[in-house]
């Protein structure tokens, strides 16, 4: 039987005097890989918000990795949870070197580590290896490119041991070059035994690379279609979800 990671039911969540969501319903199972795609104010961000615990919806329940939601403690559940979010580039002080941002994945801290133990050093340095980064160990991360940065960033967010990683939108700042040097580091990290799950939330359809396994397409604050790939990441479904009228 599949283990389930993400479980949502019934979720309604009103934002202001909108209604984001109305008993919207979503599992995911572990070794799935999803993508999540939808126009702006479809509800991603809202979707993510929840998984991670900050923000809760009126109605319905949340199960993340076997916790419910409301009866657990939410910090701890985060700690086996990646993010990484093009947003943390403009976050991290350009004056931190590469590995003390790596670290800094540890505690989930925004730059600089707590506390850097040997184990720590160790894992560090295992992450720049795997990313090709390790010449950059003592370089400030405001003199990488943004390409390397992304590297950096995705080293801090698996540096812990974590059961999913949650993309959201993390090449929107990459030209078509870097974005094919991404995707060939996901597919790798998509190789190893510890792999956490995937959970992509983007709008290139380019991004959803041979590793993810499901998707679901959010609309108007529904799901409007979601399960394997190969069967809803065709022309016609994103023709008829996202209304793309033919010119001729």
């Amino acid at each position: 039987m599949a283990q389930v990671t993400i479980k949502l039911k019934n979720i309604s969540i009103i934002r202001g005097e909108k209604q984001v969501f109305s008993n919207l319903n979503w599992t995911a199972n572990k070794k799935e890989h999803w993508f999540i795609m939808g126009n702006n104010g479809s509800g991603k961000t809202t979707l993510i918000e929840i998984i991670m615990g900050y923000l809760w919806p009126q109605k319905g329940t949340v199960e993340i990795l076997e916790n419910t939601y409301g009866k657990t403690y939410i910090p701890k559940i985060r700690e086996k949870i990646g993010y990484l979010s093009s947003w943390l580039f403009k976050r991290i002080k350009p004056n931190v070197l590469v590995k003390d941002v790596i670290a800094s994945g540890k505690d989930a801290s925004i730059g600089v580590c707590r506390c850097v133990d040997k184990s720590l050093q160790i894992k560090v340095k295992e992450q720049m290896l795997f990313f090709g980064i390790s010449e950059y160990e003592n370089t400030p991360f405001g003199n990488l490119s943004s390409g390397e940065q992304l590297k950096v960033l995705f080293a801090r967010t698996i540096v812990s041991s974590i059961d999913i990683l949650i993309l959201d939108e993390p090449f929107c700042q990459l030209d078509i070059g870097q974005r094919m040097k991404m995707y060939r580091f996901l597919k790798k990290l998509s190789k190893k035994t510890n792999c956490p799950q995937f959970i992509l939330v983007t709008h290139h359809i380019e991004d959803v690379i041979d590793v993810f396994t499901h998707g679901l397409f959010l609309k108007d604050g529904k799901i409007a279609m979601h399960g394997r790939k190969q069967d809803i990441l065709k022309e016609e479904n994103i023709n008829k979800i996202f209304k793309i009228k033919d010119s001729h």
